[in-house]
């Protein structure tokens, strides 16, 4: 098991050269793309530009896939000394520590899930309330780098968040309860409990979609019941 801490597992500003090869952030930096340290810290200055353009291009082709937020792209840049990251908005390059608290959040996350996922161990990747620092959309996000990941890991989150409950797999939640005469546990089937605290969050994801299904013009048939 690994734990990554929404506090203290940010990514850096930079690296200096000489911790590239025992840094947790390069080992999974290395796993997702194609950063090669060897050629980082090589002699050959053509290569090491041509490395530099092919690493930036192909991060943010996949990068880009789970952040629909803005135009923002991840920008890795080294030279003789340090490696650094930079986020690139609108043809201004802004360090990873002086940006919001989601975006810093999100791409430590997009990092961490998607290194331990396609290591050669079978990892199970615990998370715990994902997202707490972003918008609605950008919760959405989430899903589809999760989704991705369970495709070659387990993966379980807790969440209180409508937006991370996806209405049409209601068979993959389960409920976290607490009752007095056993503790806290598990209830596998979501019907099966009626506690309103319990179900608040997956009442409202049916609620959003119901809605998103009444206003949208591309569907034309729309089933409205009372209740779930």
């Amino acid at each position: 098991f690994i734990l990554f801490s929404s506090f203290d597992d940010v990514v850096p500003n930079q690296v200096p050269l000489g911790e590239l090869k025992s840094n947790t952030w390069i080992h999974d930096l290395q796993a997702i793309s194609d950063l090669d340290v060897q050629k980082v810290l090589g002699s050959n200055e053509r290569a090491k530009v041509t490395h530099k353009t092919q690493l930036n291009v192909r991060l943010n082709a996949d990068f880009q896939r789970f952040w629909s937020q803005d135009d923002s792209q991840l920008f890795i840049d080294y030279d003789n000394q340090k490696l650094s990251f930079w986020f690139q908005e609108n043809g201004k390059f802004y360090e990873p520590a002086i940006r919001s608290q989601g975006r810093r959040w999100h791409l430590a996350f997009y990092i961490r899930v998607s290194a331990r996922a396609s290591a050669e161990v079978r990892n199970v990747i615990l998370i715990d309330e994902p997202g707490l620092y972003l918008h609605a959309n950008a919760q959405r996000d989430i899903l589809k780098n999760l989704e991705q990941a369970s495709q070659k890991a387990q993966v379980l989150f807790t969440t209180h968040s409508p937006y991370l409950i996806e209405h049409d797999k209601l068979d993959q939640i389960r409920l976290v309860r607490k009752a007095a005469d056993r503790g806290t546990y598990v209830e596998n089937k979501v019907h099966a409990v009626s506690d309103k605290e319990s179900l608040t969050p997956i009442l409202t994801a049916i609620g959003l979609e119901l809605n998103r299904g009444i206003v949208a013009a591309e569907r034309r048939k729309n089933v409205v019941v009372e209740g779930p």
